[in-house]
């Protein structure tokens, strides 16, 4: 992976340095003419230090572009890092129900232990029965509360990717969970914390714009790893 990352770089960063070579070569072209002088004539003392004025700045210039470029790449690599077990949760608030939507998506590192931690009997695939017993198991490691009080979660649908797509770094398993809650008119407050594979894990938590107006999502505190939400609305 890292290879590719610079190897792409490097091929975008080549012709950087190739372009200005040209465009060096087209200004000599250019002073030759005015001075009714061909490029390969200009042999007088003032023409080495021309030269030695456009290409040594030039080429300054696309080796700096090119270690920009480079430098850069880790920063970007670290968005979502190849060891990482990133966990996306979003909630949907509703008048009659909360729907919470997570998409975990493993880095290429650690694909394989969290491929071989739902796919327990090991046959390359993850049967609707594993899915299930995962999709419990991370739900079951989560803490999700109503007005102080715990809310069960019902699985409404799950989606999980190939082997392949994991170890690639695109394979994201999508969960979705609801509880049945009918809140009395006022001010609620909703509690999430999310305990699934902290060793792993990455974090995200939000809240979507309710789709009732009925609904107003009045405060929202997360703790620094995203792991955990404290959400404040009032319900009409």
């Amino acid at each position: 992976m890292t290879r590719w990352f610079f190897g792409k770089i490097l091929g975008q960063a080549i012709p950087l340095l190739a372009e200005e070579g040209r465009r060096d070569s087209r200004r000599l072209e250019r002073r030759g003419g005015e001075t009714g002088r061909n490029v390969a004539d200009l042999t007088t003392p003032s023409a080495p230090r021309f030269a030695r004025r456009i290409h040594p700045s030039s080429a300054r210039r696309g080796i700096f572009a090119a270690a920009v470029i480079l430098l850069a790449v880790p920063v970007a690599a670290r968005a979502h890092r190849l060891d990482e077990y990133l966990q996306a949760t979003r909630f949907a608030l509703a008048t009659d129900h909360i729907l919470l939507k997570i998409d975990l998506t493993p880095g290429v590192d650690v694909a394989p232990a969290i491929f071989a931690l739902i796919n327990t009997d090991h046959d390359g695939s993850i049967s609707a029965m594993e899915g299930k017993i995962y999709a419990k198991r991370l739900l079951d490691d989560c803490v999700f509360e109503v007005d102080g009080q715990p809310r069960r979660l019902e699985i409404v649908s799950t989606l999980f990717p190939s082997f392949q797509d994991m170890q690639e770094g695109i394979g994201t398993i999508r969960i979705q969970a609801r509880t049945a809650w009918r809140g009395t008119p006022g001010h609620h407050v909703l509690f999430f914390r999310n305990n699934h594979k902290t060793d792993l894990g990455a974090y995200l938590v939000n809240a979507l714009v309710p789709t009732s107006r009925a609904i107003e999502i009045t405060d929202q505190h997360r703790d620094f790893s995203q792991r955990e939400i404290r959400l404040d609305f009032n319900l009409q």
